[in-house]
């Protein structure tokens, strides 16, 4: 499908929306711009956005408008920037990403991460059984 399911214009039924994660055609970037410029979603703290250009007859996406990439990229980023909100596109560079999520090892685990890590190798198929999550 070649158009998102919602477009810019529809982000002002979203008001509390505080991250977006946001894919759409070239057609909708600089829109999208002006939603943020005038201030649509006043608790947008963080966005991430990726453009496409428009699809070939035979369904296959052209390829990628360098310029267009660059041209919203720069136009998402002055809005962003004005609102103090962290935009994120396929120009953001590790040094930004470390100054906006902090360093890696400050990050902690996810709590769902129970995998143990062991530096020696299983001394028994008992071990071995336990590691792969079989009971005895």
């Amino acid at each position: 499908m070649e158009s998102p399911m919602i477009t810019p214009a529809s982000m002002a039924f979203f008001p509390k929306l505080e991250i977006l994660n946001y894919t759409g055609p070239y057609s909708h970037g600089l829109e999208l711009a002006r939603v943020v410029e005038k201030g649509t979603l006043p608790h947008l703290r963080e966005i991430h956005t990726s453009f496409l250009g428009p699809m070939a007859e035979d369904g296959i996406l052209r390829e990628r408008d360098e310029k267009k990439d660059v041209e919203i990229s720069r136009e998402m980023g002055t809005v962003c920037r004005e609102r103090k909100i962290f935009c994120r596109d396929m120009f953001t560079v590790v040094e930004e990403l470390e100054e906006h999520y902090g360093e890696l090892e400050r990050v902690p685990d996810s709590p769902d991460n129970d995998w143990t890590y062991r530096d020696e190798e299983p001394s028994s198929q008992v071990d071995r059984d336990v590691l792969d999550g079989w009971e005895l």
